[in-house]
């Protein structure tokens, strides 16, 4: 900030000068036969029909007096009719005892009577590390004791509450698209699938991976990691595969691809890009580090798309590795002045070429070094007498290109606009001070957007 005094009476404008970048900066029975199995135990109750020829897997959800059958009786019978034991407790206490004897855990976000505590998180964290699968499903941010246990449960698997968004940036029953592993077994065959309530965002970070992101704020609302010997799957909204919507959309296979995923015993080869990251903005004429970690893998591939034109590079071609792989990739010769958004995908094959796993991050390529302004006339701390014109002098420059200047001095002189594109601009010109209220003094001020 630069001060002009005047000596001789106190004078008052404003001097405001505005450089615009080139660029904007912006991107989840023991029976022998068929039985009849009817139990009422405190806060639960189990009614079904299963098939001894079936996987049995049993699915314990966790929910606070919420009843899984009635508005979600399509959902049960597709998980009943392809062999799961579904049962629905509303537990006083989240226990080793209580949870073992079962293969997938559900806790849904309708969980508003208490926040469960840290012994109850380390003992789902253990079901998982020993084999268990976990399904963290609801709409997270309807109540806060549910937002708090969604906490204490997800961090050992890298999966967190992240933004909430607000009305105006998410509409009701929005429809994702933005998928970003199509070989994953929790979102193969699936395209889109809708949502039916305002959720937070997911944070994600080792060893969870996103597979899929909302349409507006480019954050995870799908997520799974491996833990230990068990799997996890973390989603922003439970409504998702309730009587209206399991059958809009992809949600049927959604949701039958998450459970046989959970049921399944054999472990997935695992892929995360560590750099560049999700919504990452980079400088134009930078090299950016493509760098992913995987398991189960023999090598990977980097693919970097421009989703303005849909060209696709392959950087790096072949690139073999110990559990890393990396590369890099030049942004040189990409246009400074335009919103540049690219998919960085990673894909992991086998020794035979097939593709085994992919994901994908989301960067924008842009001019991140500000223009510069310098004032050259009047310096700082000069005075003036009142009346004497005072000559203004400013240089603005930028290692691109400046697309626009403003310059606002005071309400007599007016707002200067300029589009000069180029690098460097110089503006010169004269002001009359006679023209300022006696008494009050010139503030000059440089802001940049």
């Amino acid at each position: 900030m630069f001060y002009v005094k005047f000596r001789h009476f106190l004078l008052l404008g404003v001097f405001l000068i505005t450089a615009f970048l080139t660029g904007f900066t912006v991107c989840y029975a023991e029976e022998s036969q068929n039985t009849v199995v009817s139990e009422t135990y405190q806060d639960t109750f189990v009614s079904q029909t299963y098939d001894f020829t079936a996987n049995n897997k049993k699915i314990l959800f966790i929910s606070n007096g919420t009843n899984i059958y009635g508005n979600f009786t399509d959902f049960t019978n597709m998980l009943i009719s392809e062999g799961f034991l579904v049962e629905e407790k509303n537990l006083n206490q989240i226990t080793p005892m209580e949870i073992d004897n079962y293969d997938i855990i559900v806790f849904t976000m309708y969980w508003s009577s208490r926040v469960i505590s840290q012994e109850e998180a380390d003992a789902l964290a253990a079901f998982v590390n020993n084999g268990g699968s976990l399904f963290m499903i609801g709409v997270m941010g309807r109540d806060l004791n549910g937002y708090h246990s969604f906490e204490k449960i997800g961090k050992p698997f890298g999966i967190q509450p992240g933004y909430r968004y607000e009305n105006k940036e998410w509409s009701y029953s929005p429809v994702i698209t933005d998928i970003r592993s199509q070989l994953h077994p929790v979102t193969k065959g699936v395209g889109s699938f809708q949502l039916y309530d305002p959720p937070y965002a997911l944070s994600i970070t080792k060893p969870a991976m996103a597979l899929a992101y909302d349409g507006w704020l480019c954050d995870p609302v799908l997520a799974v990691a491996q833990y230990g010997s068990g799997k996890v799957v973390a989603i922003t909204d439970r409504d998702f595969f309730n009587n209206g919507s399991i059958t809009k959309y992809n949600n049927y296979t959604l949701t039958d691809n998450i459970f046989n995923w959970l049921s399944s015993n054999s472990s997935q080869p695992t892929l995360q890009i560590l750099s560049p990251t999700n919504k990452e903005k980079i400088n134009v004429g930078d090299t950016v580090n493509l760098s992913a970690s995987g398991t189960g893998v023999a090598y990977v591939k980097f693919y970097v798309k421009d989703i303005k034109t849909g060209r696709i590079d392959n950087p790096g071609g072949v690139i073999s590795g110990d559990g890393i792989y990396s590369t890099d990739w030049s942004t040189n010769g990409i246009d400074p002045g335009s919103r540049n958004f690219y998919l960085v995908e990673a894909v992991g094959y086998s020794n035979e070429g097939l593709e085994l796993m992919d994901i994908t991050v989301k960067i924008e390529i842009t001019d991140l070094i500000p223009p510069t302004v310098t004032i050259d006339s009047p310096v700082d701390n000069e005075f003036y007498k009142r009346g004497e014109p005072v000559p203004i002098k400013a240089t603005f420059e930028d290692n691109f290109q400046i697309t626009s200047i403003k310059i606002n001095i005071d309400r007599q002189f007016g707002i200067k606009k300029f589009n000069p594109e180029s690098k460097q601009f110089i503006f010169s010109e004269i002001w009359d001070s006679s023209k300022l209220p006696v008494a009050e003094k010139l503030l000059t001020e440089v802001t940049q957007l």
